[in-house]
Order: structure tokens, then sequence, then C-alpha cells
């Protein structure tokens, strides 16, 4: 699902705005390329490199998101035994905003890939025992670390990317990333209300 935003997203954004600089061109004097007040659009002129560069952005992305897929089940469960970082709950955390942002369409359509690299799948409780629970509520933790991780992924593009081509990949692998883990927080929120309550 993220391939494919990021595969779109970009060449819909910027398809036109790669391609209007060759009209500049030909009316530059003595054929030198113009970029207008803005010198950078120069280097966006050719089409062949912008795909070549945003095929190369992609592989990063979505090599270094499957990576951490694959590191992640393997880590010891003892490190997903509590909220650390950007795990930790805040005042904004609760079923009403959850609600807000559209949690249970987000639930039905958003794809369970936990189990694609050895992992377990979080499509549904194992069981309702004290147990079975806090294992659940490891495994969710789990898949919001490799959320967090994967939209970490875009920090490469930007050491050799336009900026503009840079920021529409960070919107769509940040905003991508940002959809589970609404559905992955809403769910930890639910299970730590369910042990609380004993």
């Amino acid at each position: 699902m993220f391939v494919w935003f990021v595969l779109v997203v970009p060449f819909v954004l910027f398809g036109e705005v790669a391609e209007r600089p060759n009209a500049g061109a030909l009316k530059a004097p003595e054929g030198k390329l113009s970029g207008g007040s803005n010198p950078s659009l120069a280097a966006m002129i050719d089409p062949g490199a912008l795909a070549l560069l945003i095929a190369i952005d992609i592989v990063i992305v979505a090599g270094g998101s499957i990576a951490v897929g694959a590191v992640a089940p393997r880590c010891p469960s003892g490190w997903f035994g509590s909220d650390r970082g950007p795990l930790q709950l805040t005042a904004l955390d609760t079923p009403r905003t959850y609600r807000t942002l559209g949690v249970t369409t987000l639930t039905r359509r958003l794809p369970e890939l936990g189990n694609v690299f050895g992992g377990k799948s979080k499509a549904a409780l194992p069981g309702t025992d004290r147990t079975s629970i806090e294992a659940y509520l490891r495994e969710v933790r789990r898949a919001e670390w490799v959320h967090w991780t994967s939209s970490l992924t875009v920090i490469p593009l930007w050491w050799f990317n336009p900026w503009w081509l840079a920021l529409a990949f960070t919107a769509v692998v940040v905003g991508g990333n940002a959809l589970f883990m609404i559905v992955l927080r809403h769910n930890r929120l639910r299970l730590l209300r369910i042990l609380k309550r004993g």
C-alpha cells in the first residue's frame, strides 16, 4: 500500500512541474536553460532523470521499510514491555480523538501485515486472559515501533533530492505510517484500559 502511494503521488503532484521548464528553456537566449527566478527548476527539465531519481527514492524507502519489518519480529519481546519514547500516551490519546480520526474505518480498510516477516497477526485478540492481552499489547507496541522507524526511511532522501521531491516523499511516507499508528495507538489504549480494570 505504501509503495503504491509512493509511486503515484510524486508523479501526480510534480509531473507537470517537471515538464514546464522545457517550454521556458526554448525561449532562453543563446540556447541556455532558464529556470526563471528559481534556478533549481533547470535541474527538473529532464523527465528521464526525474523518473530515475524517483525510482531510487522508492527503492530506499521501500527497502528500508521492508528491512525494518523483517528485523522487528526478531527483537526480544522484553523490549516492548512498556510505552517508551514516542509510544507514550498523551492527553490527546482518548477514544473521542480516535473516533474523530476515523479509526473504525481505518481498522476495516488498512491491511494487517504483522505476520508477513514472521511476526504475529494483530487482526484479532488471541485470548481474553491477562497473559494473552499482555502478549498482544507487546505486539501492538512492536508494530508501532515499526511504523515510527519506517517513517525515518525518508531522511536519506533529503541529502540528494530537490527539496520539493523530498518533501513529497516525506508527506506520503509519514502520512501513510501515521494511518497505521492511529489504529495501533487506539488498540493499545483499549488494551491498557482492559488491563487496568483487571
